[in-house]
């Protein structure tokens, strides 16, 4: 599969990728914080990432949106395609700037595996307040 090049211009909605902070004890347990929230960038602080922000997947040949939650899950997700990095991790979550609920990252895929490109597969994340 031939892969089509994106023009640097499509580029252009800002994000910030965050995963929960690690700590090591004294014990030498290693514990994670339970949420991203109060994160670490994965590309260091400060960090914005541009990418192209859509409703649907740029690699069209997996059909995992309508397998997931039924036919009617494509308009649930939304796709952000980045520059290729393998620092992603399910576990991160994605904030896009000038919004406060971050996105759950349900999928990370390399189309055509040429990593040239990652794509992220997300949906809107839900505060579950005890």
């Amino acid at each position: 599969m031939r892969l089509k090049r994106i023009p640097g211009s499509e580029f252009r909605t800002k994000i910030i990728i965050k995963k929960p902070k690690v700590k090591k004890s004294d014990t030498g347990f290693v514990q994670k914080s339970k949420s991203a929230d109060d994160g670490e960038n994965i590309f260091g602080d400060g960090v914005i990432i541009l990418c192209k922000w859509d409703d649907k997947p740029y690699n069209r040949s997996y059909k995992l949106s309508g397998t997931i939650d039924g036919a009617e899950a494509s308009r649930d997700y939304v796709y952000a395609l980045i520059n290729y990095t393998d620092k992603v991790g399910y576990d991160c979550k994605v904030w896009r700037i000038g919004e406060k609920i971050p996105y759950d990252i349900i999928n990370i895929s390399n189309p055509g595996e040429c990593n040239r490109y990652t794509e992220l597969q997300m949906k809107r994340a839900v505060n579950v307040s005890g």
